[in-house]
């Protein structure tokens, strides 16, 4: 029960001017008599706070407008200035002071460890190279704001020495019967620019030490934070996140200038964040709607939040305040539930539920208990009865629970007539959550569903070997909620589970169920009970007749027809002793399909065995399309089909896609005939008829694509089940299709299980080639070597030197993915190469001279890539007249141009040699490749407006026409990449975590899921989330590499491991991660990775301060070891940053004229990547160098 409320007014960004202040009358007109009226219309406040930017240049004459304007407020709402609470926003900052200091500090602190710069806030020691008179000419910018508050009354409000954080932020405690707890945070301290965003940080001192008590304890009572910037906006904001999740009830922010309440949350801690919109938009004026927020919490005894409501209120330009209804649907005369309210019920089970009280808690209790582990939970039937309300009672649990697993409810219905592997259960599952494949799916799984969590039903347990591959899942998925749910008694005996054992409903119960199915249709409750009695409780014979009610049949005349039906099937089975109530469930099913009949006339006879064949269609349903397809009957009719069996309840919508269907698994088992080969052999026509690549028809392929697409599950479904009869052509016609959409994994097990049953040597090989490209896809390298070298021996033996050559050039693709480049290129250049030379065979020998460019660009040896593709590959498709190849070595030269930093040449070659060949020869898919490699141009030029519209507008909409989700995925991918320089990290994560990955996943794609992993982990770890990153870089990323034997990709992620354990101050760990990767590096003979960890081991000793201690020498070695690998690679970004530090520390030495020459190579780095910062940084340093040499140099 509630005991305490309060009430709090939230105003922020009044950006008052005081004499600059030219429009006073727009002013006036909105905070003038029409504000007076709104605090006299919003009634009883008990505290007023303000989040930020109360003036508008932070100089003292602004203020004492405000401070009027405040007294005004708080006089209007009968409180004292002990009630008001502010902190301050970038506005309250005077730019024109400490200019110099601050440039400084926002140039080179982010190189400096959070920690550092959080202790040095405190009183600590500055951080090398920097001074304590810089941070104090950067927090002297507040002055005019701190006087305010000193003149103004509020005293308690500033930071000071002696209180918990001497420069920043305040904690103000208030006894209102219950301990209430005002804690202020100054995000605005480092703020001065337009750039702001990513570029401010809070410090985890200034958050914990006004968060926690003097042992550090959380404070007791109810919390509440005052914050002018989004947390997104701050460099460590993720971390403060968390930390204030963890120690403050409510945030309250301003500076967007918008109202949005929010609820972030992660699987441990929740935080409430309250924006409101600004008081006075200065540029907007009393056009602008402005507006402010009412928070009315509801406080248990001890002061703890039991429910929290908003009361929004905005300005008209009409010239009056009002309550807002425009922003959230839910707004009632501008009041919005916020949370500890319901959430609106969805349709079916949140309406009509029955009895079940006593089973939902003890589900309850099983998978959401208060200590202890999760339980698994096994749901049978009394005595193995269908019809029961299995699937129901946990659809009603979830919905009762849905906040508890925000990662969703999954729900598998089984085929009872496929006894599955534990293998197919996994994929099935991964299909289910539109993750099919996988090098580890039993990882992949678990991981989703713990990611969340998620609840996770299974259903349709009906036989012992179900059973039986059952209890091992679900043992590999330990601490998962997860429900089994079946007839099988033999459930409730696993050891470990909890058993719920289901019986009938209790006679009242019984009649309540079909008085709410009924609805407004009337029947006395005497005919009720008969008929709930004749069916035995059972829930879904009550559902089945309760429609024939709805539809006009009288109980006497449905009674009726039920006795007729029981009578017919005893008969079909003289002297069989069977449960009554099963043939009352049964002869309700022959009852609905009579009526279905009946309502159907002449078209039932082709109608009805559409039915029948939904009976062997995917469990998890269909769409319109396909169902028609496996029906036998044209999508109109299919239609029509499924408006009336839905009418009387035998057929289901999915609740989360409304257009698909699926039969319940009691009536489609009992639909069942023997149709199944007719079916699969309809779906074989369907799939066949979309699957094959039509270039010459990108539309139409795209469109076909996306209907397989939608029904990835029927896919995965209908492989498995393809004859071998069918094998050969299902293969030919699904190869594109398959490397580029997958399901890799299911199409891998496909070929497996058809290897053995293809006919001739060459449908063998074929197999074996398209077996080998699957498994290499979802991450089995050793699968796909393995297939690859069968494929090797069978087309040697049988003399198809082209075919072995292709299977060789796989080979030699597999152990480049693993990083045997040296054995890969031994390969093609020993085996592959002198078959063509024998043959005579120009053409092919281009294409392996092509394959081992890349490998040498790959080892870094691009000089003589370049050689051998101007020199041999290039000349040869010239004399070919092979124009399109000719255009793809041409993209091979820019790729080993744009990786020497040429990208003046590289886009040149792009635009002028390339593309135009595409355009001439209609290649789309190419053409938008290529358009793809000149944003990468753009992009690394700094060029990022037009890389993204090319992305968006060239390259991205071929790929969806094409119906190609892997490029699609990969371009997306970049689109995050261009939206994260752009300074827009939410919206590249989201592009990332919604769109990306889970397209990759999709696919089965490890690869490029761990690359994807990758790339969030990199704004994670830029938005100073660096546990998350360094969770996501050791549990998701690593491990993908190690197992796909990526070693170099192993050792990149180990590289970026060790960034973030030096950022959290962790040097010691990272450079022995440095020193680890070394060897390797070294064996690889890859420049750029040795360049990275020499440059990253130097940037460490000077960190450790080593540069002090007798490491001087070791640095510089490193320093110019990393520099001279750079400038052999041609890297601008590494020479600029390695170049910029080693002249620092030849200027340390003494070492002038050296430091100006390699001053100078950094700049040309930075210019041609147009690197403004790093441009700004190179002029300081070139400054210095003069002034420390007294000129001469």
């Amino acid at each position: 029960m509630s005991l305490h409320r309060l009430r709090l007014l939230h105003i922020t960004d009044l950006h008052m001017r005081g004499p600059r202040e030219t429009e006073h009358w727009r002013r006036r007109r909105v905070l003038g008599k029409a504000w007076l009226d709104n605090l006299d219309a919003i009634g009883q406040i008990d505290l007023v706070c303000f989040t930020g930017d109360l003036a508008d240049w932070g100089q003292a004459e602004e203020y004492a407008a405000a401070g009027e304007f405040l007294d005004a407020t708080l006089s209007r709402l009968k409180l004292s200035r002990e009630r008001l609470f502010l902190v301050p926003g970038n506005h309250d900052v005077d730019r024109s002071i400490g200019a110099d200091a601050w440039q400084t500090l926002r140039t080179h602190l982010p190189q400096v460890t959070a920690q550092t710069v959080s202790r040095w806030l405190t009183g600590g020691s500055a951080p090398f190279g920097f001074s304590d008179a810089q941070r104090d000419a950067v927090l002297a910018r507040r002055s005019a704001y701190l006087a305010f508050l000193r003149d103004f009354g509020l005293p308690h409000l500033l930071p000071e020495a002696g209180q918990a954080h001497p420069h920043l932020g305040w904690r103000c405690t208030l006894d209102v019967g219950y301990p209430l707890q005002l804690i202020g945070l100054d995000s605005a301290w480092l703020a001065g620019d337009d750039d702001d965003a990513g570029n401010l940080c809070l410090t985890e001192d200034q958050v914990m030490r006004h968060l926690c008590d003097e042992r550090g304890e959380a404070l007791p009572g109810l919390r509440i934070a005052l914050l002018h910037h989004p947390l997104e906006d701050l460099a460590d904001g993720a971390d403060c996140r968390r930390l204030l999740a963890e120690h403050v009830d409510v945030l309250l922010r301003g500076h967007l200038h918008d109202t949005e309440p929010s609820l972030w949350a992660d699987p441990d801690r929740r935080l409430a964040q309250l924006a409101s919109g600004c008081l006075y938009e200065g540029h907007g004026a009393d056009a602008y709607p402005n507006a402010c927020v009412v928070l009315e919490l509801r406080l248990d005894a001890a002061g703890r939040p039991q429910r929290a409501d908003l009361q929004l209120r905005g300005w008209s330009s009409r010239g009056h305040w009002c309550n807002d209804n425009s922003l959230y649907r839910d707004t009632r005369d501008g009041h919005l539930p916020w949370w500890g309210t319901p959430q609106p019920l969805r349709p079916r089970v949140e309406n009509l539920f029955v009895g079940r009280e006593e089973e939902l808690t003890q589900l309850a209790e099983a998978l959401l208990p208060a200590l202890g582990a999760v339980q698994p939970v096994a749901v049978c039937a009394l005595q193995g009865m269908a019809g029961i309300g299995k699937s129901y009672l946990i659809d009603r649990f979830h919905q009762q629970h849905e906040a508890a697993f925000p990662g969703g409810y999954l729900h598998l219905t089984l085929d009872p007539a496929v006894t599955p592997t534990l293998s197919s259960l996994r994929n099935q599952l991964l299909a289910l959550l539109d993750r099919p494949g996988g090098a580890d799916p039993q990882v992949t799984l678990r991981t989703r569903l713990l990611d969340g969590p998620a609840l996770l039903h299974i259903d349709n347990v009906d036989a012992e070997p179900l059973a039986e591959a059952i209890v091992e899942l679900v043992a590999e998925l330990a601490d998962c909620p997860l429900v089994v749910s079946g007839r099988l008694l033999s459930l409730k005996a696993v050891a470990g589970w909890r058993a719920l054992e289901l019986g009938v409903l209790a006679l009242p119960v019984a009649v309540e169920q079909l008085r709410q199915e009924l609805g407004t249709v009337s029947v006395v409750a005497a005919d009720l009970e008969r008929l709930a009695q004749a069916l035995g409780c059972l829930p879904l014979a009550l559902h089945l007749a309760a429609s024939h009610l709805r539809l006009g049949r009288s109980v006497d005349g449905f009674l009726h027809e039920l006795d007729q039906s029981r009578l017919q099937l005893a008969s079909r089975v003289p002297g069989e002793r069977r449960d009554p109530r099963q043939v009352s469930l049964h002869a309700t099913f022959q009852i609905s399909l009579e009526l279905l009949r009946e309502r159907l006339g002449a078209r039932a006879a082709d109608y009805l065995p559409g039915l029948q064949a939904l009976g062997h269609a995917p469990a998890g349903g269909v769409l319109a399309e396909l169902g028609a397809a496996i029906s036998g009957l044209t999508e109109e009719d299919f239609e029509q089909l499924c408006v009336e069996a839905y009418t009387l309840g035998l057929l289901e919508r999915d609740p989360q896609q409304f257009a698909r269907v699926r039969l319940h698994p009691l009536l489609a088992q009992w639909l069942r005939t023997d149709t199944e080969a007719a079916v699969v052999q309809r779906m074989t026509e369907w799939f066949c008829a979309r699957l094959p690549e039509q270039p010459e028809h990108a539309e139409l392929q795209g469109k076909q694509w996306r209907a397989i697409q939608q029904e990835s599950a029927a896919l995965v479904h209908w492989l498995a089940r393809v004859p071998a009869a069918d094998a050969v052509r299902v293969e030919r016609a699904g190869v594109a299709y398959a490397q580029l959409n997958g399901p890799f994994a299911a199409w891998q097990t496909f070929c497996e299980t058809q290897l053995g049953c293809v006919g001739s040597e060459e449908e063998h090989s074929n197999l074996l080639l398209t077996l080998s490209n699957m498994a290499f896809r979802s991450g089995d390298l050793s699968r796909a070597l393995t297939a690859a070298r069968e494929k090797c021996g069978l087309d040697a033996k049988r003399g198809a030197i082209r075919e072995l050559v292709l299977a060789l050039s796989q080979i030699a693709d597999i152990l480049q993915a693993r990083g045997a480049l040296d054995e890969a290129l031994r390969l093609l250049r020993e085996e592959a190469l002198p078959n063509f030379e024998r043959l005579c065979d120009v053409r092919s020998k281009a294409a392996v001279q092509g394959k081992i460019a890349d490998i040498l660009q790959a080892c870094g040896d691009l000089d003589e890539a370049l050689c051998l593709l101007r020199e041999e590959v290039l000349p040869s498709f010239e004399r070919l007249g092979d124009l399109r190849e000719e255009a793809v070595t041409q993209g091979q030269i820019a790729d080993i141009l744009q990786a020497r930093g040429e990208l003046d040449e590289a886009l040149r070659i792009r635009e002028q040699e390339e593309l135009p060949v595409y355009e001439r020869l209609g290649d789309v898919h190419s053409k938008a490749v290529t358009q793809g490699r000149i944003a990468d141009i753009l992009q690394t030029r700094g060029d990022l407006d037009e890389a993204l519209r090319i992305r968006e507008q060239e390259e991205l909409p071929v790929y969806e026409r094409l119906g190609d989700v892997r490029a699609k995925a990969a371009t997306q991918g970049k689109i995050a990449d261009i939206l994260q320089a752009r300074g827009e990290p939410d919206e590249a994560l989201r592009l990332l975590r919604e769109e990306v990955l889970p397209s990759f996943e999709r696919l089965g794609a490890v690869r490029e899921k761990a690359v994807t992993q990758g790339k969030i982990a990199d704004i994670l770890q830029a938005r100073g989330e660096l546990d998350e990153a360094l969770r996501i870089r050791e549990q998701w990323e690593l491990p993908v590499y190690e197992r796909l034997g990526a070693v170099r990709e192993a050792a990149v992620t180990q590289g970026k491991i060790a960034n973030i354990l030096q950022a959290r101050g962790e040097l010691d760990e990272a450079f022995a991660l440095h020193e680890q990767r070394l060897p390797l590096a070294q064996r690889l003979r890859d420049p750029d990775l040795l360049a990275h960890i020499r440059w990253s081991m130097a940037r460490i000793r000077l960190e450790r301060g080593e540069w002090e201690t007798g490491g001087a020498q070791t640095i510089r070695a490193e320093l110019t070891e990393a520099f001279e690998l750079y400038s052999q690679l041609r890297r601008p970004d590494g020479i600029g940053m390695s170049g910029w530090r080693l002249a620092q520390v030849l200027a340390g030495f003494g070492e002038y004229a050296e430091a100006l020459t390699v001053l100078a190579a950094a700049e040309a780095g930075f210019h041609t990547l147009q690197n403004r910062e790093g441009l700004d940084a190179v002029a300081d340093l070139r400054q210095q160098i003069h002034a420390a040499s007294g000129g001469s140099a």
